[in-house]
């Protein structure tokens, strides 16, 4: 995300969102070692859940994020708490 913001601050210099995105480039930044593994199984379950309802996949909506999680040793699960993938066999 944070790549991806500085390219589009590069692609365009007279934007008028900079200021915004540059915030948002610095919030990323000193939030980097701050991930908690247990909220990431949270993130993972509920995205997971909304994905079942909506008939689509995380994997397929934002490679890039499933790309960067498992780079940075956490990959997305298939926990669930409500989904079709939760319902006892």
């Amino acid at each position: 995300a944070i790549a991806a913001l500085e390219r589009h601050l590069v692609a365009r210099p007279a934007g008028t969102n900079r200021a915004v995105a540059a915030f948002v480039i610095e919030h990323l930044k000193s939030q980097r070692d701050k991930i908690i593994p247990g909220q990431l199984e949270e993130l993972f379950a509920f995205t997971n859940d909304l994905d079942d309802v909506n008939g689509q996949t995380i994997r397929a909506a934002c490679p890039e994020l499933v790309a960067a999680l498992a780079a940075m040793g956490h990959p997305w699960g298939e926990q669930r708490r409500f989904g079709v993938a939760a319902a006892p066999v």
